[in-house]
């Protein structure tokens, strides 16, 4: 599981099947936060039933590097639909 505390630029969606997620970047490791999406049960609660799905992870990227010791990060994502798919922008 992915720690919930200092998530930041939280955003819902909806699918096509009436799913809502909500994405939202934090933690996904120790000094890394990436991108990552949590199903939702409602508008207002997780689904405790789907583990949270990293989206994407700063594998590598040095984003933060002019501070020695830095996170590395993305931020700011947004999800467009593209006909049957989704494209992440961050």
């Amino acid at each position: 599981a992915h720690p919930q505390v200092g998530a930041y630029d939280p955003k819902a969606y909806r699918d096509a099947d009436g799913t809502l997620y909500l994405v939202a970047c934090h933690f996904v490791r120790p000094g890394a936060i990436g991108i990552v999406a949590h199903r939702l049960r409602d508008p207002g609660a997780l689904d405790p039933a789907h583990p949270p799905q990293v989206l994407l992870a700063p594998e590598g990227l040095r984003s933060e590097d002019r501070n020695p010791g830095g996170i590395q990060l993305t931020e700011s994502c947004i999800l467009q639909r593209v006909g049957a798919r989704w494209a992440l922008l961050y």
